[in-house]
């Protein structure tokens, strides 16, 4: 086993840590982020139905 070697195993071996780590996180806070976003969009739908039925 060279040093090349070691090296060539690491690179390989960080990146799947590094998503198995990260990912989880990655995919809670763009599920929340996206969650977030429909919720104020449907907010702003239903104010805007409400202004349009007042302002009849």
């Amino acid at each position: 086993m060279e040093a090349g070697d070691l090296v060539e195993i690491k690179y390989h071996f960080t990146p799947a840590i590094f998503e198995k780590m990260f990912f989880p996180f990655f995919q809670i806070s763009l599920n929340s982020l996206f969650i977030g976003i429909t919720a104020e969009t449907s907010n702003l739908i239903v104010a805007l139905g409400i202004f349009q039925l007042k302002h009849r």
